[in-house]
């Protein structure tokens, strides 16, 4: 960690400020236009017991931001200490907190607050194989980022922490009351469960509009604030609420395929022709029925069974033959339909087909063969919603 650096950087505008902190929107002297957020702990503090906690604080969130890269968290990119205070430089993430999105809009609907949900467990997935785990211990809306494009980002490591097996409870207290688990209270050490219980505070906030520090651990069943919001996307919330860890998701995976079934329910049932994706061992089956004397071939799928469903971006392919219906999908998409016009297809031989998928989690081209059987079509695609659902 450097010293005295100030002239590299230029502050344009105060984006926040917290209690020991603020963050500025910056640029680098020899590089203007290009916007980022410079964190500043301030250095004046009443006692000294309160600046060498700030110091602290500050070592750690910059020691464990510089070692991750993921999509979902800012990139650190220097860090330095001055007679004012001491600096962190990081991407700047545009757009809005979950917190400024509720209190605009109110209680978010199920797909875009699960599709949040699913990003971040993907976050805290990421953070748990660290070596050692990190735990985030202030997921919150506020410290959520919601880009234009639909991306969201945890912010704010500053009182992140590194698990140490073994400890029965926690050096200090930390946390915002009312997404806090009650293991930040002195009653254990902090673990990846403890952020399963922000998450779930954090989506019973989204669907309900209900602020949970007016009355912390206490959370009332989601449907019963608003009736609209299904039984799956509501339980798969409140189980991260349990106050015991043991009775919590065992893991942010676990709680991801939860999230995501639950969105898989929201898009609704298909028509009578649609069938789900049939695993034969190392493939994946597609079945395209037509209705009887239809040219055309349909297969829809909630975008949740693909691992698309919380980016926004588009399906393209390089026949004119095979196309999807939206191309272009976002969070509020519940279902593509692949539709395919059997009469450009030769009977009882196959064609191939590409499939392009361009989003805001990255890109994949998959290869599928189809060949007609008897006015039936069969497109098998190796291991199709696998594949998207772990390159996405």
């Amino acid at each position: 960690m450097g010293r005295h650096r100030p002239r590299r950087y230029r502050l344009v505008r105060l984006l926040g400020e917290g209690g020991m902190s603020r963050v500025w929107l910056g640029e680098a002297v020899d590089a203007p236009g290009r916007p980022l957020a410079i964190k500043e702990v301030r250095g004046e503090f009443p006692t000294p017991e309160e600046r060498a906690a700030a110091q602290v604080q500050f070592r750690r969130e910059a020691r464990i931001l510089a070692r991750l890269r993921h999509p979902g968290l800012p990139r650190v990119w220097d860090a330095f200490v001055t007679s004012s205070g001491a600096y962190l430089v990081m991407s700047f993430i545009p757009g809005r907190t979950v917190e400024e999105l509720v209190r605009a809009q109110g209680a978010v609907s199920e797909r875009r607050t699960l599709s949040w949900g699913v990003q971040l467990c993907r976050i805290l997935h990421y953070l748990s194989l660290q070596r050692p785990a990190v735990v985030f211990r202030d997921l919150k809306p506020a410290n959520i980022i919601v880009t234009p494009s639909g991306r969201a980002v945890l912010v704010d490591f500053g009182i992140a922490r590194e698990f140490r097996p073994g400890r029965l409870t926690d050096t200090f207290i930390f946390g915002t009351p009312g997404f806090a688990a009650p293991e930040q209270y002195g009653r254990g050490q902090t673990d990846s469960r403890s952020d399963l219980y922000a998450l779930g505070a954090t989506l019973h906030y989204c669907l309900t509009g209900r602020d949970p520090g007016r009355s912390p651990f206490h959370f009332p069943e989601v449907r019963a604030l608003t009736p609209r919001v299904g039984r799956e996307p509501s339980g798969a919330s409140m189980r991260a609420l349990e106050p015991d860890p043991a009775r919590r998701y065992g893991s942010a995976v676990a709680m991801r395929r939860a999230l995501q079934r639950a969105l898989a329910a929201t898009a609704g049932a298909g028509p009578a022709f649609t069938r789900p994706l049939v695993g034969l061992g190392g493939a994946r089956l597609l079945t395209l029925t037509a209705p009887p004397s239809a040219r055309t071939a349909e297969y829809r799928v909630p975008l949740a069974s693909l691992g698309c469903a919380t980016y926004r971006g588009r399906i393209t392919f390089d026949v004119p033959w095979l196309t999807a219906d939206p191309a272009r999908f976002d969070e509020e998409t519940p279902l593509i339909t692949l539709r395919l016009d059997t009469g450009a297809l030769p009977p009882g031989r196959t064609a191939t087909a590409r499939m392009r998928i361009r989003s805001t989690g990255g890109s994949l081209t998959v290869g599928t063969t189809v060949r007609l059987q008897g006015g039936r079509t069969v497109a098998t695609a190796a291991a199709l919603a696998l594949l998207l659902a772990v390159t996405l």
